[in-house]
């Protein structure tokens, strides 16, 4: 059985995932330890990156590599 695509994006991304937990600001946040302001950027940088990125699925919706990531309800 083929894994899923979890599973696979979870393998792929496995050695970024470690290094940002390990940066300043992740260590920070992860620790309790970041400050408002701090906190407040990160929000608003994610928020232009997963605004980026559920365009791109939608653009690519009919695409099978995209179906089962594709997740509108979220």
């Amino acid at each position: 059985m083929k894994p899923s695509i979890g599973h696979r994006l979870r393998e792929a991304t496995r050695g970024l995932h470690v290094e940002t937990e390990r940066s300043g600001l992740m260590t920070a946040l992860l620790a309790g330890r970041i400050d408002r302001g701090d906190y407040c950027a990160l929000l608003r940088n994610l928020h232009a990156l997963y605004e980026s990125l559920e365009r791109g699925l939608d653009r690519n919706a009919a695409a099978p590599g995209v179906k089962p990531v594709r997740l509108p309800d979220l």
